[in-house]
């Protein structure tokens, strides 16, 4: 079995006007409810909770991203005193990513589900960053999040383990993520420097809040408190995201290095930072045009409109010329 190149999902969002289109359209629906129901499966569990269900299906697709893990380690970075950012060897490991994709998709799908592993494969090797810049940010990490919105939508996973694959199969993702970003020195891509929530995640800290709820004694400004934060940082994404920060930005006081999380940190609740970091993945992901116009489609996640009727602006005005000619 091959990757057919016409099943793959495809760009569509070619000017910032078409984002009202995209805000309205049947992927985004698909993906904000799933970021919902998935957040809202882990609130108040803790990475160790008895009540996340790693069912053979989990194990299988762990044990997948295991082997992405292990393709690393044969394939080490190259002229490493050559660039700061963009090892070219990261190019290599995509490859055999690419190659490997079939397998990996036929060990985690029924067999009558076979005809969608070309959708994984689209989704699933613009997760880890892009080959040609060699740079990964957030609109690689929804594209991940994208290939879970899959498993949910043709219902490979089931509600049960709704939270295993956040805290198991993501998480994993995450560490995957970061030995990509530390072994090929992946460029931050559309960074907001020091402004930005992360230099490359985003919703480990939609998920990582929604674990705290309600938490009975770390609260909002716990995340200042450095002996903390390391005592914590394996029971959640929140604590381990900031964990992580502190390892790798060492060098300034955390409100230099991460004022926006400084910031957040004053808020009353994680209830509320739960909330408000939706509204905020909104306007710095979802509804931003830098980052959705690399929006994959396909059959799952359709660029149609839930209401009948509406068409893309950049399409209107291609209907609009073809009739003027």
């Amino acid at each position: 079995m091959t990757i057919i190149e016409d099943q793959i999902p495809i760009k569509r969002i070619k000017l910032p006007t078409d984002v009202p289109f995209w805000e309205s359209s049947i992927a985004y629906n698909r993906v904000f409810q799933t970021l919902h129901l998935l957040n809202d499966s882990i609130k108040k569990m803790s990475f160790d909770s008895p009540k996340i269900k790693v069912t053979p299906k989990i194990e299988v697709i762990l044990k997948q991203i295991e082997q992405l893990n292990k393709f690393i380690d044969e394939i080490p970075p190259v002229n490493l005193e050559k660039s700061r950012y963009g090892n070219i060897s990261f190019r290599t490991w995509h490859k055999r990513v690419e190659d490997y994709s079939v397998e990996f998709h036929k060990a985690i799908l029924p067999e009558e589900l076979y005809p969608f592993i070309s959708e994984f494969h689209g989704y699933l090797m613009d997760s880890f960053g892009s080959p040609v810049r060699i740079d990964y940010g957030s609109g690689h990490e929804l594209h991940f999040f994208c290939w879970i919105v899959l498993l949910v939508q043709l219902k490979v996973i089931n509600e049960e383990e709704y939270p295993a694959i956040i805290l198991k199969v993501f998480r994993n993702y995450l560490y995957l993520c970061r030995k990509l970003q530390n072994v090929y020195r992946l460029e931050p891509a559309g960074s907001h420097g020091v402004w930005g929530i992360d230099d490359y995640q985003f919703l480990p800290f939609i998920f990582g809040s929604a674990q705290l709820i309600n938490h009975p004694y770390l609260k909002p400004d716990s995340i200042l408190d450095k002996s903390l934060v390391s005592l914590y940082e394996h029971d959640n994404f929140y604590f381990d995201c900031v964990a992580y920060i502190y390892k790798v930005k060492n060098r300034a006081p955390f409100f230099e290095s991460s004022p926006d999380l400084f910031n957040i940190s004053a808020a009353e609740s994680w209830e509320k930072i739960n909330k408000g970091m939706f509204i905020k993945y909104h306007a710095e992901c979802l509804d931003k045009y830098p980052i959705v116009q690399h929006f994959l489609f396909g059959k799952v996640l359709l660029y149609e409109p839930l209401v009948k009727g509406s068409t893309p602006k950049h399409e209107e005005e291609v209907k609009e010329n073809t009739q003027l000619n």
